[in-house]
C-alpha cells in the first residue's frame, strides 16, 4: 500500500501506526515537522525519528521542505533585513511549535537576539478573545520583529490584528500556515507588511511541464492559479508513480527501495532527489512581501545559508 496525504498536525504520534505498519510507504506533499526523518537539535523531541520505525527501515518520504530549513531560511532573510530583537509565539501544535523552535534557534545562533521566554517559541492560546496582553508583553520586550508559528484557522488573524494595534511598525513574519487568502481577509489591514514564506517553489516559478501543468490547471478554473501544494501533491503523485514503474512488481520491498530511491526525477516542480532521510534534496524556499491586496509579492528564493 502506498498514501499520499498531508499528515501534519500531530504528525508523530499520528504516525507510530503508519510507519512501518500496515502502510507500506507514506509520501507526503505537505508534511514539514522534520522529526519523521530527521533529529534536529532544539526543534524535535527525543528519540525522533528513530522511535517512529520500529521496524527499523525508513518507508516515509516527502517532497516539501521540513520546518527547520524554511525557518532557517526565513530567520536568514529577516536578519538581513535589519531585524534584531525577535519575540517568536507559536499556536501550540506541532507545526506551530516546530517551525517557531526552528526560526527562534536558528536567528540567534547567526546573530539575532530571541527575547520571548527562555529565548525561543511560546504558545499562545488560539481561542482567546484578545491578545492585548501579549501584545503589550511583546511590547514591554523591545522586538522589532515578531514570528508566528501557526496556521490560520488558530486565531492568527485576531493574532495580527492586535500584535499590531498594540505595537505600530512592528515587523511581522509568518510560515506558509498563514500564507493564504483566508489569513489576508481576516487580518485586514493589519496583514500589511507581513513577510512570509513558503517550503518550496512559488507557482509562478514552475517551468518546462510544471509550467505546462499550472496553465492548464487556470485554464480550467477561470484564471485562478493552482494553491501552493496542488503543485505538490501532483510531485508527490508523479514520485510515487516512477516508483512504481521503475519496480515492476508488486515486491513490496521492491516498491519501497524503487520509491526511496528517487533521483533526478522530472516533475512539475523541477528533476527531483530524495535524500537518504527521505527528504528533498536541494529544495528551495520562496519568500514574500504582503501588500494591499491578495496574493502578496513574490520576492524570490531565500536559503539557509549558514
Amino acid at each position: 500500500m502506498v498514501y499520499i496525504g498531508t499528515y501534519n498536525s500531530g504528525a508523530a504520534a499520528l504516525a507510530i501506526p503508519i510507519l512501518n505498519g500496515a502502510c507500506l510507504v507514506m509520501f507526503s506533499p505537505a508534511n514539514s515537522y522534520p522529526g519523521l526523518t530527521k533529529a534536529v537539535e532544539g526543534v524535535t523531541k527525543p528519540g525522533e525519528p528513530d522511535s517512529l520505525y520500529p521496524n527499523k527501515y525508513r518507508n516515509y518520504a516527502r517532497d516539501i521542505n521540513t520546518d527547520d530549513v524554511q525557518g532557517g531560511a526565513s530567520s536568514e532573510w529577516i536578519l538581513s533585513l535589519g531585524a534584531k530583537k525577535a519575540y517568536v509565539i507559536d499556536d501550540g501544535q506541532t507545526y506551530g511549535s516546530g517551525i517557531g523552535r526552528a526560526w527562534a534557534k536558528h536567528f540567534g545562533d547567526i546573530g539575532g537576539t530571541v527575547v520571548s521566554p527562555n529565548k525561543t517559541t511560546e504558545s499562545y492560546d488560539p481561542k482567546a478573545s484578545d491578545y492585548n496582553a501579549l501584545a503589550q508583553k511583546i511590547k514591554a520586550s523591545g522586538a522589532d520583529t515578531v514570528f508566528v508559528g501557526a496556521i490560520t484557522g488558530q486565531g492568527t488573524p485576531k493574532l495580527w490584528k492586535d500584535i499590531v494595534a498594540g505595537n505600530p511598525g512592528i515587523r511581522m513574519v509568518g510560515p506558509d500556515g498563514v500564507n493564504e487568502k483566508t489569513w489576508f481577509d481576516g487580518a485586514g489591514s493589519a496583514a500589511k507588511g507581513t513577510y512570509l514564506t513558503f517550503g518550496g517553489v512559488d507557482i509562478s516559478q514552475l517551468k518546462d511541464t510544471g509550467k505546462a501543468w499550472a496553465d492548464a490547471y487556470k485554464a480550467a478554473h477561470s484564471g485562478t492559479p493552482p494553491p501552493f501544494y496542488a503543485a505538490y501533491g501532483h510531485a508527490a503523485a508523479e514520485v510515487v508513480l516512477a516508483g512504481l514503474q521503475k519496480a515492476a512488481t508488486n515486491d513490496r520491498w521492491a516498491v519501497l527501495s524503487a520509491i526511496m530511491s528517487t533521483k533526478d526525477l522530472p516533475t512539475v516542480i523541477g528533476n527531483f532527489t530524495l535524500d537518504a532521510n527521505g527528504d528533498p534534496k536541494g529544495g528551495v524556499i520562496s519568500s514574500y512581501l504582503v501588500g494591499d491586496s491578495w496574493p502578496p509579492e513574490y520576492k524570490g528564493v531565500i536559503t539557509q545559508a549558514k
